[in-house]
């Protein structure tokens, strides 16, 4: 890949988070459809955090065939985290992240990355609309589709990545690749598993 999927997401999770905190218009276009797969990779191994660090979301990563994940370093996630903490407005709404490189024969060709919000801050009028406009404000283009029933957002940026968005209560998904059909199927299999 022309950049490191894991350093997309380190930034796309801080900037998804900006915009989480503010509010959202409740622009609904119209949604394209997707057919979900199904999968049959082995799960991966679960992982807590202690010491009020925030905690990882092995349970979202589901099997997604053709496709292994690979769990991001926990220095990563711990560089993520300290941002997180050391912000105000982020230190007590965001309860769990988590992110896994996906790989497909040997090669990395996406990362997901989960977060888990507080329920008070994700229940807040606007939430999902801010968290989608944060993680869209850089996009080159962007649509609201359909993922195994449930609203999400495709987006694109100036350096070609692949995004696919879903939050649904407490719970946000960030598929990020260089193509959409290998960022869809991925994108797919988790929020069809986590709805």
């Amino acid at each position: 890949m022309r950049r490191s999927v894991r350093t997309m997401t380190l930034v796309l999770t801080l900037t998804a988070l900006l915009g989480a905190c503010g509010g959202g218009d409740d622009d609904d276009a119209s949604p394209t459809t997707v057919a979900g797969p199904t999968t049959t990779a082995a799960a991966p191994t679960a992982t807590t955090a202690v010491d009020g660090a925030l905690i990882r979301l092995p349970e979202v990563f589901t099997p997604v065939s053709g496709y292994t994940y690979v769990d991001v370093p926990d220095a990563d996630l711990e560089q993520v985290q300290g941002q997180f903490t050391s912000d105000p407005d982020t230190r007590e709404a965001i309860l769990g992240l988590d992110a896994r490189t996906v790989e497909r024969n040997g090669e990395e060709v996406a990362a997901v990355i989960a977060l888990r919000f507080d329920k008070r801050s994700s229940s807040l009028p606007g939430f999902a609309d801010g968290f989608y406009e944060g993680v869209t404000s850089d996009a080159v283009t962007s649509k609201t589709i359909t993922v195994s029933g449930e609203k999400a957002t495709s987006s694109t940026d100036a350096d070609d990545a692949h995004y696919i968005t879903w939050i649904k209560g407490d719970l946000a998904l960030v598929v990020v690749g260089e193509a959409d059909s290998t960022v869809l199927p991925i994108a797919t299999a988790l929020i069809a598993a986590n709805k």
